[in-house]
């Protein structure tokens, strides 16, 4: 089955609700699903010294991580810090 995640935070952002995601996402993949995710940029919310992202996050992105394709789009900071 195809499946459409739709948050607003996804690793590397440090919240739990991103955690969270992340391990759904990854246990759907396992499961067979074709899963995608899509999220806003990676600017907020990340580790201590974390800066790698930054620079991506005017610009629209696609990534593979395992087995969930990860579209990312600019926003501003939807939520609180």
């Amino acid at each position: 089955m195809k499946l459409l995640l739709i948050v607003s935070s996804y690793p590397p952002e440090v919240r739990s609700s991103s955690m969270l995601i992340k391990e759904l996402a990854d246990a759907l993949s396992q499961q067979g699903h074709a899963v995608t995710v899509l999220t806003t940029s990676a600017a907020y919310n990340l580790a201590p010294g974390d800066s790698s992202v930054t620079a991506d996050a005017k610009r629209f992105s696609q990534t593979q991580e395992g087995g969930v394709s990860v579209w990312r789009v600019p926003s501003s900071n939807i939520h609180n810090s």
